[in-house]
């Protein structure tokens, strides 16, 4: 079981390191799409690197905001997100939109959805929660089966679309197995 004695507390250590990528990745966009005149216009919401300094802001509000919920509230809803993500990476087979050659896309009028992203974030926390409120040994076999398998499910839809970008990302999870 998880100790009902932690206390949450900011993690700066991660803030930075997050920082530090959100800057490099914005740095990597503007160097990549700015024009050769070296004129940037902050008020051209077109630009890619206006819309990735939006995109920065809600990710920097987001990071902070999940900072202060408490690690059991993750373990909780961990199986619940796992399973919409799962849910949702099935209901695009059917429904999907297809770009740029997979089925992998919901369209919410001007809004697309990429489920495998909540699958992505939903088979994290599974594996977290599964490794650290069970307290399993990696080393025994019926535990990596276990992984394996939370993690080869989603994959395994996500294959189906097809969308190895995607599947790829969940490969570093197998490192864990």
């Amino acid at each position: 079981m998880i100790s009902a004695n932690r206390k949450t507390t900011f993690d700066w250590i991660t803030l930075g390191i997050f920082l530090s990528l959100l800057i490099t990745g914005w740095f990597s966009i503007y160097s990549a799409t700015s024009s050769f005149e070296g004129n940037f216009n902050i008020y051209d919401i077109q630009s890619p690197a206006v819309k990735q300094i939006i995109y920065l802001a809600v990710a920097l509000t987001v990071f902070i905001i999940v900072q202060f919920i408490d690690i059991r509230f993750w373990h909780t809803v961990a199986y619940l997100i796992y399973g919409l993500g799962v849910l949702s990476l099935i209901l695009v087979l059917i429904f999907g939109t297809v770009i740029n050659g997979a089925k992998a896309w919901f369209n919410l009028g001007g809004f697309s959805f990429q489920p495998s992203e909540l699958a992505k974030f939903g088979t994290i926390l599974a594996v977290c929660s599964y490794l650290t409120y069970y307290k399993v040994s990696i080393k025994s076999i019926t535990s990596r089966l276990t992984l394996i398998g939370i993690i080869f499910l989603p994959v395994f839809l996500i294959l189906l679309q097809p969308d190895a970008g995607s599947a790829l990302t969940f490969f570093s999870l197998f490192i864990l197995c």
